[in-house]
């Protein structure tokens, strides 16, 4: 729906919502991976969220993905 928003550059279809959840479709399998910024900020230091920590949290969603397939 129009809560996500497709993510190119990756090896599969990636969509990003606006709360920093995740999805991928890999084959019949789907991934989903939401990131709670209160409960991953550390300390009274919220979570931000970099270009690089988007990337290493597709990553980690379309490898877990694919094991699981």
């Amino acid at each position: 729906g129009g809560r996500y928003h497709r993510l190119d550059g990756f090896d599969e279809e990636v969509w990003r919502s606006a709360d920093d959840s995740f999805l991928t479709r890999i084959g019949t399998w789907e991934g989903m991976i939401a990131i709670d910024d209160k409960i991953a900020a550390t300390s009274s230091v919220p979570l931000k969220m970099t270009d690089a920590k988007v990337r290493d949290t597709i990553t980690f969603l379309i490898a877990t993905t694919r094991e699981l397939q």
